[in-house]
């Protein structure tokens, strides 16, 4: 797909005003937001200084929130808002994805605390995801060699690969299980399929995709 130079700047530029207003919010009103979620509303502090500190992808930002009084660690996540991201129905499918994955699955998948749609959001952040905090350990920190993250370690043992690869057989093992009657989202009620190229066609192709009409389903039923 050829990229729209202009669609490109104007999503760039989009993300920047929203990650700079995130920035804002986390140091002044996050911490209370978060408050009021929890049954006993405990005050919580967020790991790390700044923004800086927060776990961030190509389309989401995580913050560490830690309630000192009774040891719970929750897992604050946003999409990180730009032109093109669908955001309410982005998240509303993960949601429903991480709900299938809990029920059907031992994969480690953290608990949604609470979610919501950019209504729902008075931060005025859009939507977002409160959830348990998992810890892990990146597997690019175990196979990878530090300054070289494609290329594999010389000192990897037979046993480490072979456990590795238990665990991700097992994991794909259990998801071949899981069955739909229908292409699209996890949801209880069929959405469309939201795929990262329909994503890169509204914000880099100038195409909206956001509309209705768009609505398309490869199948109803299989």
């Amino acid at each position: 797909m050829e990229r729209n130079e202009i669609c490109d700047i104007e999503d760039r530029v989009a993300r920047l005003k929203w990650v700079v207003k995130y920035t804002e919010i986390r140091r002044t009103k996050l911490c209370k937001w978060v408050s009021n979620f929890h049954p006993e509303q405990l005050r919580c502090r967020i790991d790390g200084p700044d923004a800086s500190f927060d776990k961030r992808g190509s389309y989401n930002i995580v913050c560490k929130v830690i309630f000192d009084k009774t040891g719970e660690v929750w897992a604050v996540r946003f999409p990180q808002l730009g032109k093109g991201l669908i955001s309410d129905e982005k998240v509303m499918s993960e949601v429903a994805a991480i709900e299938t994955v809990r029920k059907h699955t031992d994969i480690p998948i953290p608990e949604i605390i609470r979610w919501g749609s950019s209504e729902d959001n008075d931060l005025g952040l859009g939507p977002f995801i409160i959830s348990t905090w998992v810890d892990g350990i990146s597997l690019g920190d175990v196979l990878a060699l530090p300054d070289n993250d494609r290329m594999l370690r010389g000192d990897l043992s037979d046993n480490t690969i072979e456990h590795i690869w238990q665990q991700i057989a097992r994991f794909m093992f259990q998801l071949s299980h899981i069955k739909f009657n229908h292409i699209g989202s996890c949801s209880a009620t069929p959405q469309r399929p939201l795929t990262i190229k329909s994503n890169h066609i509204w914000e880099s192709g100038g195409v909206d995709i956001s509309c209705t009409s768009y609505s398309l389903y490869i199948g109803k039923h299989f």
